[in-house]
């Protein structure tokens, strides 16, 4: 690997969101297959919008259930404070994503970054998916990939920012959890076929969005 090819935002580069406290649960595991998604919604400003999900960028708030209500979203968590691992990650995902679409699925990829931080992103790796703020981690949280009491800065040497843990989901219209990938050690690469193959199920099954 190039490192000098590695994505590394500026020390000067500061979040400016401020975040509500919009959710109230206790941290636990991350969700698994079979799970329901955590319902949420994020402003439409806090992200660059792609794909099929540009459509969505013209309202003042996103919801989850808006997201997943014509096809499986592959919603993956990430941060380039992760260092090499999350440049590997991400161009993980840049390839992952063409077979996503071709399959009928969209991505949405959620990050601490404020937004200018995420245009630099989108720039620099040529992302071709959607790429929102996860403001405060609060999204991570729900997800269980994101924990106060054990943080990823304590536990992976390397990282000294708060960023949640490497996760991958798969999610159905209904908001049932159809795959999931978790790598709290940060040893493992994102599995690009499972991720397809969960992808091609869920489109297959047809699990239609609870009204």
């Amino acid at each position: 690997m190039n490192i000098q090819s590695t994505y590394f935002p500026s020390k000067n580069e500061t979040n400016s969101f401020t975040a509500p406290a919009l959710f109230h649960v206790e941290p636990g595991q991350p969700l698994s297959k079979g799970d329901q998604a955590p319902a949420f919604s994020l402003p439409a400003n806090f992200g660059k919008w792609t794909g099929s999900l540009a459509e969505l960028a013209s309202v003042t708030k996103i919801t989850s259930n808006e997201l997943v209500s014509s096809r499986p979203l592959v919603i993956s968590f990430y941060s380039p404070q992760w260092n090499d691992y999350g440049h590997q990650h991400i161009q993980a995902l840049v390839q992952l994503y063409t077979g996503v679409k071709a399959l009928g699925g969209e991505m949405l990829v959620l990050t601490p970054e404020p937004l200018a931080q995420i245009y630099r992103l989108a720039n620099h790796y040529q992302i071709p998916f959607s790429i929102a703020h996860d403001a405060d981690n609060l999204i991570a949280y729900l997800f269980g990939v994101y924990d106060t009491q054990n943080p990823v800065w304590h536990r992976i040497a390397g990282i000294t920012a708060d960023v949640p843990a490497p996760a991958t989901f798969v999610i159905a219209g209904n908001g049932q959890i159809t795959a999931a990938f978790i790598d709290s050690d940060f040893q493992d690469a994102l599995p690009a076929r499972p991720v397809l193959s969960a992808v091609y199920a869920t489109r297959d099954k047809r699990i239609k969005k609870v009204a």
